[in-house]
């Protein structure tokens, strides 16, 4: 190989890797933009999901995604078969290797693109789908239905691909996966969403949607802020390379046209937010900008700037109207999957098939937009016939999957679960530690357990706000322990309250012990509604002090109380900021 084309192979291969790692950047901005778009106590949980995402997702596509996608030129239009895009082994010691790394490159560019396919699903199921259903679908998404698309649009032997020899109508211009992934992945979370059912709270008893905001805007903006960078690898990266043909002038062209919709998108979804709720709303800013990029990422390369800006206000619409329309289905998609990635990549694909320049075109027919003049206007048809197949496949494996899934009983945690959280019932706590991070602040820890309270079956677990100190008003319950499995999911309802309740059980009995967070007191209350006695927690006054484990009667009655440990409060319903000390005492009735 001469030397011009050693360094132009070898560049490609290095282009190729930088893209690639911009792209899998991208998953610290979906990571960032779902944990701030999520409530603050299922943070941990929907990080988790995106970490093992790409753990998971780099096992299946070695093993067995890649194969389906692009095998080897033996395949059929449908699926991949090529032993050699299985568990890619390319023997690039031998001295007739000539690909300079370009096929290990390939595999791991496109490896960035499988995992950011999967990682959609998760926003709209987020909150109470189950981790091990969610690991399900990745695996399945990852390994058969993801790679089956690709195969079609993608892989020279595909029966839609403009890259094959003799594709339906031409081929279908589908240039960075608006369609391929992003509308795939968008799908597969609308029906996940639709069969797995809204959050527990998400509609009122008349089917109206009642807000459920995310608990960090500057998460979200950050993670937007962080996938827009990513894009011009995911974007640029699909020229595939740059020291070859006119590749560079295409790489360029692809930046500014996606640089144009992503703004034009955020300033249409904002303008338009305004212009309906009087808000200027942080969040319609983020959803807009990555509706644009979604939008523009089919033709990216085949448009002009002034299509690439009409593309992006257009597909604002597009994004605020799917929206709508699921809460109006009442369908709960946590973070909009749907509306930014299906909905948007569904309008990225049919744009092209308007805005096509014929100069830019690749469909092997020489179709091109209809609005240029041109022999062939009718670019068009091959995108709607892509679009439907696509979406039929989609639907009908993910109905499939997400189907089994539910029957079986492992797609959707207990009522329980996702009303404390996932983060306390499934990941050992919450994910920030205010009261232990602030400057000068003395880490909080949990009082000692002292009771072992017998006979618990049934116990119900719950709370009381300050205003309830007098013993007649009733406790509310939260949740039951009617079986040690039910524990922990009682311990976080309490946390949430910024109290804890620890019960575990132990031969036969339930250990508690009381924990104060720096906010106003709650009181605690354990009542078993089925057994002869009943135990109630309750803040003594101050003027009462026993000493731990001592015998004591309070002023509110005649109950024998057992301490169980104080605590500072750093507010109280005197004066503000007043400094008490409060005593927990579990109270038992005669």
């Amino acid at each position: 190989m001469a030397t011009a084309d050693v360094v132009a192979a070898e560049g490609d291969t290095w282009f190729l890797i930088w893209a690639g790692v911009l792209v899998f950047f991208m998953q610290a901005g979906f990571g960032m933009l779902e944990a701030g778009s999520v409530r603050a106590k299922n943070t941990k949980n929907i990080l988790l999901k995106n970490l093992l995402d790409s753990c998971l997702g780099a096992i299946i596509w070695y093993l067995i995604g890649y194969g389906f996608a692009y095998g080897d030129s033996n395949d059929n239009g449908f699926i991949g078969s090529g032993a050699s895009g299985f568990a890619i082994h390319s023997a690039d010691w031998e001295s007739s290797y000539t690909s300079r790394g370009y096929d290990w490159a390939g595999w791991f560019f496109q490896f960035t693109f499988a995992a950011a396919a999967a990682t959609i699903v998760s926003g709209g199921v987020a909150e109470r789908c189950n981790l091990v259903a969610y690991l399900v679908y990745s695996v399945v998404i990852t390994g058969f239905i993801y790679p089956v698309v690709v195969h079609w649009i993608w892989d020279s032997e595909g029966f839609m691909s403009a890259f094959s020899s003799d594709p339906l109508l031409g081929g279908c211009i589908d240039f960075a996966g608006s369609g391929v992934v992003h509308m795939t992945g968008g799908v597969a979370a609308l029906v996940g969403a639709a069969i797995l059912g809204p959050r527990i709270g998400r509609f009122d008893d008349e089917g109206k949607p009642l807000p459920m905001p995310g608990h960090n805007s500057v998460l979200a903006v950050l993670g937007t802020f962080i996938l827009w960078v990513g894009w011009y690898g995911f974007n640029g990266g699909s020229t595939l390379g740059v020291f070859v043909y006119e590749y560079g002038r295409d790489l360029a062209r692809v930046c500014v046209t996606t640089t144009l919709s992503a703004g034009a998108c955020g300033l249409s979804v904002v303008l338009t937010t305004y212009f309906m709720t009087h808000v200027w709303d942080v969040t319609a800013v983020s959803n807009g900008i990555l509706a644009g990029l979604v939008s523009i990422t089919a033709g990216c390369v085949v448009m002009d700037p002034w299509a690439a800006i009409l593309t992006g206000i257009l597909g604002g619409f597009v994004y605020i109207g799917a929206s709508k329309l699921l809460l109006k289905l009442k369908i709960d998609d946590p973070l909009d999957a749907f509306a930014v990635h299906g909905a948007s990549g569904f309008w990225g694909v049919f744009a092209v098939g308007i805005f096509c320049r014929p100069e830019y075109s690749y469909n092997l027919a020489g179709s091109h937009g209809f609005v240029y003049p041109g022999s062939k206007p009718d670019l068009l048809g091959i995108q709607i016939t892509a679009l439907v197949i696509e979406l039929g496949w989609v639907s009908v494996t993910s109905a499939i999957m997400f189907g089994i899934l539910k029957v079986t009983g492992l797609f959707r945690v207990s009522a329980e679960i996702e009303e404390a959280g996932m983060d306390v019932s499934k990941h050992g706590g919450d994910a920030y530690n205010m009261a232990s991070s602030k400057l000068g602040a003395k880490p909080r820890a949990a009082l000692p357990s002292h009771e072992r309270i017998p006979a618990l079956a049934g116990v119900e677990l719950c709370v009381q706000p300050p205003c309830a100190a007098a013993s007649s008003l009733p406790c509310t319950p939260l949740c039951s322990c009617t079986s040690a499995r039910r524990a922990r999911a009682c311990v976080a309802v309490l946390d949430r309250a910024r109290h804890v309740l620890c019960c575990s059980p132990v031969a036969g009995s339930l250990r508690a012990s009381v924990a104060l967070a720096p906010a106003p007191p709650c009181l605690l209350c354990l009542s078993p509604p089925r057994s002869g006695w009943s135990a109630r927690g309750r803040r003594a006054r101050s003027a009462v002090a026993p000493q731990s484990g001592s015998q004591a009667r309070l002023h509110e009655g005649s109950a024998r109380a057992r301490l169980v440990g104080t605590a500072p409060v750093h507010r109280s319903p005197g004066p503000p900021h007043a400094r008490v000390s409060a005593r927990y005492y579990l109270m038992f009735s005669s």
